[in-house]
Parts: C-alpha cells; sequence; structure tokens
C-alpha cells in the first residue's frame, strides 16, 4: 500500500542506536534494502550511522569519565559498550571498502 511504502522508505533512512545489536540487525538490514534500491543512498545511511555512532561513543566517553572509582561494574559495563563502538566504527569503514564507497 501508499502508507506501507512511505513507512518502508522512512525506516530505510532512520538509523539504527548506537548499539551492538540494533547495528547487526536493524542497520545491516537497513542497508542491504538500500544498496538494492539505490547504491548511492546506502553510502549516506553509511556516513549516517557513524556519525551516530560517534556521537555515542562521545556520551558514554563523558558518562565513564563522571563515573565515581567505587562504581567499578559500571565502569567494566561501559569499556565494554565503549570497544563494541569501536569496534562497530571500524566495521562501518570495512562496509564503505567492500561496496566502493571509499572517501
Amino acid at each position: 500500500t501508499p502508507l506501507g511504502r512511505r513507512r518502508f522508505e522512512e525506516w530505510l533512512s532512520a538509523s539504527a542506536e548506537p548499539r551492538a545489536r540494533a547495528i547487526r540487525v536493524e542497520f545491516l538490514t537497513r542497508l542491504y534494502f538500500t544498496y538494492l534500491a539505490n547504491p548511492r543512498a546506502a553510502r549516506s545511511l553509511i556516513e549516517s550511522q557513524v556519525a551516530d555512532t560517534q556521537a555515542g561513543l562521545s556520551r558514554l566517553t563523558e558518562t565513564l569519565a563522571e563515573l565515581p572509582p567505587e562504581q567499578a561494574f559500571n565502569q567494566l559495563g561501559l569499556n565494554l559498550r565503549l570497544r563494541q563502538l569501536k569496534s562497530i566504527l571500524e566495521w562501518l569503514a570495512e562496509c564503505r571498502a567492500i561496496l566502493g564507497f571509499e572517501p
């Protein structure tokens, strides 16, 4: 339907939350359908996800810096998420290269 098509197109242009599961499930699915429909738009989708992931990395870094030393387990959890986001940024660069979107 026209409404379904419009919602699908809106969904395609949205970024995934900067979290490992969302990138693996939502972003990769969006990238697949976007690339099929319009490879140039796929490049923009990657760039948008890079920006959102970098912003998430910055927020988590600030949060970690504000944690008191006695919150060791919160620090460990945030460190894990920071490492995941850094790895995701490397993977997004790999996506660019594999799809031929090198700067």
